[in-house]
């Protein structure tokens, strides 16, 4: 649970779910931060993702005493590139791996380390 635990704890429990989520749904994934038809003036989309930033945004406050927003928009570049590279199949040396989903997960812990040494 994300909200349980310190805000490094907390970050890696969002780093984790965001991977976890975009790549068991990459279709979503997709719809959501892709050139879609979505709405950009809906109020209610503006909404939920402010929400959801701002959760991210919070937590890195209080784990950093750095910038917060330069910190939040580098924790979430690291994250959301590390899916994409993945989804775009830029990933070529993950299909060498047995199993890659262990190498993936090994992947995403290394760079939350990095991120989390870098706030």
């Amino acid at each position: 649970d994300a909200s349980d635990g310190s805000p490094n704890d907390r970050l890696r429990a969002i780093g984790r779910a965001y991977i976890a989520q975009a790549l068991h749904f990459p279709g979503r994934f997709r719809v959501t931060f892709g050139q879609s038809n979505l709405d950009d003036q809906d109020a209610n989309l503006h909404r939920a993702a402010a929400a959801c930033f701002q959760i991210l945004v919070d937590t890195v406050t209080v784990a950093t005493q750095r910038d917060p927003m330069q910190s939040t928009m580098m924790v979430w570049s690291v994250v959301h590139g590390f899916v994409s590279l993945i989804l775009d199949r830029h990933t070529p040396f993950l299909n060498d791996c047995t199993p890659p989903r262990e190498t993936i997960d090994q992947m995403v812990e290394a760079l939350l380390d990095q991120c989390l040494r870098a706030l």
